[in-house]
């Protein structure tokens, strides 16, 4: 039993490193504006795919695939790429995203207008040959009780070995359609090759693209509140 803890512990420390949301409190955002480069870029239309999906039926469940329903609208919306390529790191400001290159190749820098095109693109490593698609693969699980670390991980993945994205049910439960929205968005860009690295964690991709999409879902959320009622 000692063991099992231990590789429990250990695993979560991996996973955190390069893979993994942890909650952190949001960034304030802000952004460019009157970029000429939005004029010159249409990188076409992302199909989101939904392909598998494991979460026990539940009000939960039913929040996810509202989730799931709205993220084509999201990543495809003009507000989603203003804010992308627009972004201005709150540390520097500088346009431009902390760890601004995919997986371990930093003599590449990518500008948040590249980083936008392979958003667009759609490439996850672990599926080749679906470009232009935003495949989704979820499995839920839910963290030990008794690891306070493991808690705080709101969801991982494996990008060098899997298709999947993990999310913790235990911060599921209590998340509104918009979070879960940023979750997966967070998530797939660790699939697409953006990691974590150590310092300014909360200005790289996979954290500040998925705000955005979240705030993009939030503000889609309200307008329909609006229309309806």
């Amino acid at each position: 039993m000692k063991i099992s803890l231990i590789i429990m512990v250990s695993f979560f420390a991996v996973i955190s490193a390069y893979a993994t949301t942890v909650n952190l409190p949001p960034e304030k955002l802000q952004f460019a504006k009157n970029l000429k480069s939005l004029d010159h870029i249409d990188h076409g239309h992302l199909r989101v795919v939904p392909e598998n999906i494991y979460y026990t039926h539940s009000a939960t469940k039913d929040e996810l695939q509202q989730a799931l329903d709205m993220l084509e609208e999201v990543v495809n919306s003009e507000e989603f790429k203003q804010k992308v390529i627009g972004y201005v790191r709150n540390s520097n400001g500088k346009r431009e995203y902390q760890k601004n290159y995919l997986w371990r190749n930093s003599k590449i820098k990518l500008s948040n207008e590249d980083i936008y095109k392979l958003l667009m693109e759609g490439d996850e490593k672990m599926l080749p040959g679906t470009v232009g698609e935003m495949n989704i693969n979820v499995k839920r699980y839910w963290s030990p009780w008794w690891n306070a670390g493991a808690k705080r991980v709101i969801g991982y993945t494996n990008p060098s070995s899997s298709k999947y994205i993990y999310v913790n049910g235990r911060w599921y439960n209590r998340f509104k359609v918009s979070n879960m929205v940023s979750n997966l968005v967070h998530e797939w860009c660790h699939l697409l090759g953006f990691l974590h690295g150590r310092e300014y964690m909360r200005e790289e991709v996979p954290y500040i693209v998925g705000q955005i999409a979240g705030e993009v879902a939030q503000n889609i959320l309200n307008k329909r509140k609006y229309i309806y009622n």
